[in-house]
């Protein structure tokens, strides 16, 4: 987690607490410091696995959120936070180089109070930042709920990636985060802690079934189900069979993976 040391919520204790999540250095550094010279305190990260743990220990009034972050993308990072009861109270305030009536609808849908286009309103930004989520703002949390479940896709292969990713988003309203690799998927993993994960058998570095194997001894994130996606199932050894909670083989039809999750994820649920 990248984050900006400038904390100075010892010293100040009254003044409310903003976090900025934007990848772009230039951009949130400078954020960072007029929200200071603006009188508020403020916590900074570079990603949106970081800005995310950020949220959830620190529980700021407001979080600043660019949309286009890596990895975790600003609209799953704000489905993660509505579905965190705790954090029902964090006004979120989308940024972003688009400003479409289809990228405002996306923006609210997700859980952001507010949609902001870059270059920054500074002006309009002050306003923003010393108002209260409202009654309205509460209620639209429900619309953000029904897509709060998490989908890790783990695949070297970036088509693959992006082909699951787009069925899990549009066919079963997933919020989808994405690891190119086995010992990646098993850091997002754990920063995340995701519902479920979609993962191929063969990757460098730890194979889908190992990956499963590490989450299962996590004592941190416990058991999530895993489905291995995979041209090579006869291949899998029954100790790995036993890691995971399901296995496909490919070519897979886009809604036979969205089903699966579902179902996985049920039967997690269910104990």
């Amino acid at each position: 987690m990248s984050v900006d040391a400038k904390d100075s919520r010892d010293e100040r204790p009254e003044l409310p607490l903003v976090v900025v999540i934007d990848d772009n250095d230039d951009c949130r550094l400078m954020l960072h410091a007029w929200v200071e010279q603006a009188g508020f305190r403020c916590l900074s990260a570079a990603t949106g696995i970081g800005g995310l743990a950020l949220v959830e220990s620190a529980r700021p009034q407001v979080a600043v959120v660019d949309i286009g972050l890596p990895g975790l993308d600003g609209l799953a990072l704000a489905r993660r936070v509505r579905a965190n009861a705790d954090l029902a109270g964090t006004r979120l305030i989308a940024l972003t180089g688009y400003g479409q009536a289809a990228d405002r609808a996306a923006a609210r849908e997700a859980g952001f109070d507010e949609h902001m286009v870059k270059p920054v309103d500074l002006d309009r930004l002050l306003t923003l930042l010393v108002q209260p989520r409202t009654r309205d703002d509460l209620s639209n949390d429900r619309q953000a709920e029904a897509a709060s479940r998490l989908v890790l896709v783990v695949d070297d292969d970036p088509d693959a990636c992006a082909e699951y990713a787009q069925a899990l988003r549009s066919l079963g309203s997933f919020t989808v985060a994405v690891a190119e690799d086995g010992q990646h998927g098993l850091s997002v993993a754990r920063s995340v802690r995701p519902d479920a994960i979609v993962a191929d058998f063969v990757m460098p570095g730890l194979d889908g079934c190992e990956l499963a194997a590490h989450l299962a001894r996590d004592a941190f994130i416990g058991a999530v189900p895993v489905v291995i996606v995979s041209a090579f199932v006869h291949l899998i050894p029954e100790r790995g069979h036993r890691a995971v909670a399901a296995v496909v083989a490919k070519p897979c039809e886009p809604d036979q993976l969205v089903h699966l999750v579902n179902r996985v994820i049920e039967q997690q649920a269910a104990g």
